[in-house]
């Protein structure tokens, strides 16, 4: 949980609210009037839902407070409008306006592209306006332009990439028990020093003894090993993770996915 909200695999109870999440994932310049709920049952916008679930690509996660849905992820191969080819499915991101700029869309992108990875799909694509807040995101956690058409562009990620996570640099691919927190877990550093060996001196060098390098971050002198600063922490322990800045923690403002409506 972070913030007040989890992030979990979509249950296949709650596919039913594709359809009016995919109708907020839209992106509307201001004093556009949303579109009638009738709109999901169009031809160009009924393949991002119907039967959602059966298709072999079909993947869903969702953000949860306290119960309900509040955004959600979900790729699909699809003819849509950011088709690329028969083994590219293509990704909808979608966070409720009230809960916009808490890093919610961030994190449920780089949940999909870990799940993609895990699952070996190679690569992920959407369609997005370019005046679209949200393209923003997609630039940082790495999709590039493929093709454009007017005002609105045809992304692509590869899945297996480093992405931005909670200030520190992720490899996807991990499998889906690592997508249960809330980042990946900080790997130890170990002390690769062996037992019992000890560092030469500069004297010793002089005197024609073969020079040793140092090992186990131990500091000479006075004829004597001595055991280096740890910065107040057990040597071999973890780094703290570095908190987000504020641009990091602010960069996903305005996580709403592809336009399917105003093409040019």
């Amino acid at each position: 949980m972070s913030g007040g909200w989890t992030i979990r695999r979509m249950r296949q109870s709650e596919y039913a609210l594709l359809p009016e999440l995919l109708l907020k994932a839209i992106y509307l310049p201001e004093g556009t009037p949303p579109p009638p709920f009738e709109a999901v049952f169009s031809p160009e916008l009924l393949p991002y839902t119907v039967g959602f679930g059966a298709g072999a690509y079909d993947r869903a996660l969702c953000a949860v407070v306290r119960g309900t849905v509040i955004g959600a992820v979900w790729v699909r191969l699809v003819r849509g409008f950011g088709y690329l080819d028969d083994a590219t499915p293509e990704l909808v991101l979608v966070v409720e306006k009230p809960f916009r700029g808490r890093g919610i869309g961030t994190e449920l992108l780089r949940r999909m592209l870990l799940l993609a990875a895990d699952e070996g799909v190679q690569h992920l694509s959407l369609s997005v306006q370019r005046a679209n807040p949200a393209r923003r995101l997609y630039l940082r956690m790495g999709f590039e332009t493929v093709r454009s058409h007017g005002g609105e562009d045809i992304m692509s990620c590869a899945a297996r990439r480093r992405v931005w996570s909670a200030g520190r640099a992720t490899v996807c691919g991990a499998g889906w028990s690592r997508l249960q927190g809330s980042s990946a877990a900080t790997r130890s550093r170990k002390d690769k020093a062996p037992e019992g060996r000890s560092t030469e001196t500069k004297g010793n060098r002089a005197g024609g003894r073969k020079h040793r390098p140092r090992t186990g971050g131990a500091k000479v002198g006075a004829g004597r090993q001595q055991e280096a600063p740890t910065a107040g922490r057990r040597h071999g322990a973890p780094a703290p993770p570095r908190q987000p800045t504020k641009d990091e923690a602010e960069h996903s403002r305005g996580e709403c996915s592809a336009s399917f409506f105003g093409r040019e």
